[in-house]
């Protein structure tokens, strides 16, 4: 019974339309994967055998170790989030203010302005715009840095927005 099943018609037209259907999926998708996937490594480059995830990590533990250019920056820089809260500043930064990581955040970067600035400031974090003028900046011993410059950049990656990166530029009499 067996054998007459096998060499039936139908089911060797079955068989037959498997193998051409297995043979369009592995031409139409598997081909075009690997050679997506060759072309990706030849870009990336195999670095002694590396893969893609293996450089990833090599990118994430050289800023671990070494931390971001901005560290590294003369000017007193820092980084907000989109709510206009302090993700991350320079060693400049706090040098020039007085003011650690840790008391920014609880402090909060907002308050460190003048009244005015402060309302400026606000319209730029609902609007996710640019905040660019002259501020007067409070200390760690709460005296003012006046006429600071500060500059906030907001920062989209396509079209979300990620935050600011800004810029405090302090001029020699303060």
């Amino acid at each position: 019974m067996l054998a007459l099943i096998l060499t039936s018609g139908k089911f060797c037209a079955a068989i037959s339309a498997i193998i051409v259907l297995v043979s369009l999926v592995y031409r139409k998708l598997v081909i075009p994967f690997i050679r997506q996937m060759e072309r990706i490594e030849k870009v990336i480059g195999t670095n002694g055998g590396s893969t893609l995830f293996q450089r990833l990590d090599e990118v994430e533990n050289a800023v671990t170790m070494h931390g971001s250019v901005i560290d590294f920056m003369d000017q007193p820089m820092c980084a907000l989030s989109p709510d206009g809260q302090l993700q991350s500043l320079n060693i400049r930064f706090a040098q020039v203010t007085g003011w650690s990581f840790e008391d920014m955040q609880h402090g909060g970067f907002r308050d460190k302005l003048d009244p005015l600035s402060q309302e400026s400031f606000d319209i730029s974090v609902e609007r996710s715009s640019l905040f660019d003028r002259q501020v007067n900046f409070r200390t760690s011993d709460w005296e003012w840095l006046i006429g600071a410059q500060l500059t906030m950049k907001p920062i989209f990656n396509k079209q979300t927005f990620l935050g600011w990166r800004g810029m405090l530029r302090v001029t020699h009499g303060n």
